[in-house]
């Protein structure tokens, strides 16, 4: 649409900026020419458009491989799954359940029974073990840098349990000692340290020296960098009259400064180290076997996990110059252009990069994007040092030309939050540098990384425009901090609202679920008569089984599921009751009432109808036995609902069941789309 309107000359919000920025980089000279080159690209794309293709490359390489497939002959394909998770929890229940009284299963019923015994000394709960198991699988066996270790060792070169086990002992033993070293420098100091009074050392109590005399409760704690750079000289007291004694002791304690500070270097990292490798050590045993049960269930189930595309994908052109997989796409595609490059995880890269060389050296024109400083989160195994290096890292990008450009102008931000950033991440930078001057690694990949973080600001946007405000909330004695911070968040809002701004303006961004549930809950709650009225749309609110109508149906099919289990009876005149009243209370009430009545005739033989039905067509008849549509704001959750049944039917059949379990695993993940909304604010 953008494009159509770039060409015509029609304009919109999104064609004025876009007008603006290719005017301002010197993309085109003036209108005119901008006008003309649209209609050109307008042109050859709906002349060739089977040959213009964007897609996410995930998308790219499942398309790669599936017609791989089909030219080496296989039939039948695969069904390609997302939810590792669910598979990875789905293994470890076969793990437990294919346990037997056999020699074969010995080593592994000994491993979990010590892992447990392990888990009750710790003071944790035996079943905690199972949720580390869970992690662990779910985190590991997808991963990339796990799969290309596991991928190069040999099985006979596989550390067994009872390496395991030994290396666990040998920790064990290592890390009382070097806690004990540590202690016995603390010590030594904290008594130097008692012959010296505060008012004779610089900063008193605020001196970094008075880490010797904390209390640490028994916990290693290693002191800020603030001591180890620190020297004798630099303590005693600048005003105050200091002892003959307390020079004499700060020479002593700088001795000891020597040893703490030979401890960081060398035992620190040690302690650590098997600290960590302790925590996962019991779930690492058994990693192997929860990885081969779940390559038993994607072989049953003719399964490809989004994950292994990668992997795979990497075997099959490995030291392969031309690799034939790609042969098609060589063909047909001659220009790339990646976007959102910082997301890219290295294998990704090293699949893509045989096509890119190939486009170059038949004259292509390839484009790459990406901002280091957006690579923060690690999605999926992305790597922010793969674009860091471009184009300098690759031979064939450095032969052939190719060039880095920053783009320096903010087209879109206004002049003050720009200036902000500048300022902010220039000083974050240094900040960071300084702190740890001998990490010449870490200053160098940072500097780089930020070497272009300063941004000029569209000419044509009015200086002086944009907000940028932080505040600092404490709390006083006996006051609640959250309460302080919803308090001032929702005057704030108020305060935004009367100078003229809509709800759909404002956006709140939070870090869990529950702090956006609670938030929203302050929020509608706290709304008075004189206040400025406003919605407030949250992940919660969206979620489909937050929907009382969903609760209502999930209820019967429980119901139709086992209905001779009170519970499933009693949960089913709750939800029906509350769909129909509104009102918890009353809907308990009367659920409890109707318990030991007999379901209505009619409603129970439409309830019999329904279990000889595939699951769809039970949703479907639950829907239109509560008249559930007749809501018109349950629509959009009802809808929601039946596409994830379609699409669990697709893949894992009609048992209602299994369905029943697979909605209690994944309820929580499921939401609708909402359109936006003037009139709410939006909790991300």
């Amino acid at each position: 649409k953008s494009l159509y309107n770039l060409a015509t000359g029609a304009e919109d919000a999104n064609t004025k900026i876009y007008t603006e920025e290719l005017l301002g980089s010197g993309c085109v000279k003036d209108k005119q020419e901008l006008q003309e080159r649209s209609k050109e690209i307008l042109y050859a794309l709906l002349h060739d458009y089977t040959n213009f293709n964007v897609s996410t490359i995930d998308t790219f390489f499942q398309r790669t491989m599936r017609a791989f497939v089909r030219d080496i002959g296989m039939q039948g394909g695969y069904d390609l799954e997302l939810d590792a998770d669910s598979l990875s929890k789905e293994a470890i229940d076969r793990m437990y359940l294919s346990l037997s009284d056999s020699d074969d299963d010995a080593d592994l019923k000994k491993w979990l029974l010590s892992y447990y015994l392990h888990k009750v000394e710790g003071g944790k709960k035996w079943n905690s073990a199972d949720g580390e198991i869970e992690e662990l699988s779910s985190k590991q066996l997808f991963n990339e840098s796990y799969k290309s270790w596991r991928n190069e060792i040999k099985e006979e070169d596989l550390p067994t349990k009872s390496d395991i086990a030994k290396l666990n002992e040998y920790i064990t033993q290592l890390m009382p000692e070097i806690k004990k070293e540590w202690e016995e420098i603390v010590q030594e100091g904290c008594a130097i340290m008692e012959d010296v009074p505060d008012k004779e050392i610089n900063q008193g109590s605020r001196s970094p020296i008075k880490y010797f005399t904390k209390d640490f409760n028994g916990i290693m704690e290693m002191p800020k960098d603030t001591l180890l750079r620190s020297h004798k000289e630099e303590w005693p007291h600048k005003k105050n009259k200091v002892s003959d004694n307390t020079y004499a002791c700060f020479d002593k304690l700088e001795d000891c400064l020597d040893k703490l500070r030979v401890f960081c270097q060398e035992k620190a990292p040690v302690y650590y180290m098997c600290e960590c490798l302790k925590k996962n050590l019991f779930s690492y045993g058994i990693l192997s076997d929860v990885d081969s049960h779940l390559r038993d269930i994607i072989k049953e189930r003719n399964l490809m996990m989004l994950s292994d595309t990668t992997d795979l994908l990497s075997k099959i052109i490995r030291e392969t110059d031309t690799p034939f997989i790609y042969e098609k796409t060589g063909t047909n595609i001659h220009h790339y252009m990646i976007d959102e490059f910082q997301d890219t995880s290295l294998s990704q890269w090293q699949n893509f990069l045989p096509l890119l060389e190939e486009s170059i050296s038949k004259g292509g024109h390839n484009l790459i994007v990406g901002d280091v400083k957006q690579s923060i989160y690690r999605w999926r195994n992305s790597d922010w040092s793969t674009l860091n290096g471009l184009p300098n890292n690759v031979e064939s990008f450095r032969s052939n030309g190719a060039i880095s450009m920053s783009m320096d102008v903010n087209w879109r931000s206004a002049p003050n939050v720009i200036a902000f950033n500048n300022k902010f991440f220039s000083y974050a930078v240094k900040n960071l540098t300084e702190q740890d001057e001998e990490n010449s690694f870490l200053i160098d990949k940072v500097t780089t990384a930020y070497s272009d973080n300063e941004q000029k600001f569209n000419p044509k946007k009015e200086e002086g425009t944009g907000y940028v405000r932080i505040d600092f909330v404490t709390k006083e004695k006996g006051e609640d901090y959250e309460t302080l911070i919803f308090s001032k968040l929702y005057s704030d809002i108020q305060a935004i609202l009367k100078t003229g701004y809509s709800a759909g303006d404002i956006a709140i961004l939070v870090r869990w679920n529950s702090e956006a549930t609670k938030i929203a809950q302050y929020l509608m709650s706290e709304q008075k008569e004189e206040d400025v009225k406003f919605y407030v749309i949250s992940n919660e609110a969206l979620m489909i089984n937050n929907s009382e109508a969903v609760k209502s149906i999930i209820s019967i099919m429980r119901y139709l599921n086992s209905p001779g289990k009170d519970i499933d009876r009693l949960m089913l005149d709750y939800e029906l009751s509350l769909w129909m009243s509104g009102h918890p209370d009353t809907a308990l009430k009367n659920a409890l009432l109707r318990f030991r009545e007999e379901i209505d005739d009619e409603k129970n033989e439409k309830l019999n109808e329904l279990p000889t039905k595939s699951l769809y067509e039970i949703c479907e008849g639950i829907i239109e036995l509560l008249g559930a549509r007749n809501d018109v704001d349950q629509i959009p959750y009802l809808q929601a609902l039946q596409d994830q049944i379609l699409s669990y039917m697709s893949q894992n059949g009609s048992f209602l069941s299994k369905f029943l379990e697979w909605w209690d695993t994944h309820n929580d993940k499921l939401y609708i789309s909402t359109p936006e909304s003037d009139n709410a604010i939006r909790i991300i």
